[in-house]
């Protein structure tokens, strides 16, 4: 289920263009790109059923949401949509978590497959923190030594 996370999580990223993890490079235009809110959104709300359970993970999930909530609302201050649609979209991205914490605890088969759920949610934190560690160049470059490190990091995790 981890590596399900970790797939999801490169689908996100598809179209959002990497906003999860703080390396979303704008290119210069006023339209609101629901898309990318929509994924923020949706990574959002994923990233908050398991708190339902793990309060432990409260606490990365939030210093996570606070940097994807700077880079939307620097996003959003490009547009040329008025303040108030820019303010709805950011508060609504903003209670997306406690909405998945919420909608866990309601319904019941979310309830049923938190550990399968929280599983997916370590995966796109996997995915996004080893991201961040690995792009370490100017072109955000992906090279076979990059490479041969995550899968024998994943080799080794599986006989752990």
């Amino acid at each position: 289920m981890v590596m399900g996370g970790i797939l999801f999580q490169i689908v996100l990223e598809f179209f959002s263009k990497g906003a999860e993890h703080g390396h979303f490079h704008y290119k210069y235009t006023k339209q609101f790109q629901i898309s990318l809110w929509i994924n923020l959104c949706l990574h959002a709300v994923v990233g908050g059923i398991p708190l339902s359970e793990r309060n432990y993970l409260s606490y990365g999930i939030s210093i996570h949401k606070i940097q994807i909530g700077i880079i939307l609302y620097l996003i959003l201050e490009k547009t040329n949509i008025n303040v108030f649609y820019k303010r709805t979209a950011l508060f609504l991205f903003c209670i997306m978590t406690p909405l998945g914490m919420l909608l866990s605890g309601q319904i019941p088969s979310l309830n049923e497959y938190n550990l399968e759920i929280t599983s997916w949610v370590v995966g796109i934190l996997l995915h996004i923190s080893t991201t961040i560690l690995f792009e370490n160049t100017e072109n955000h470059n992906f090279n076979i030594r990059k490479l041969s490190v995550i899968l024998l990091a994943i080799v080794l995790s599986y006989f752990m």
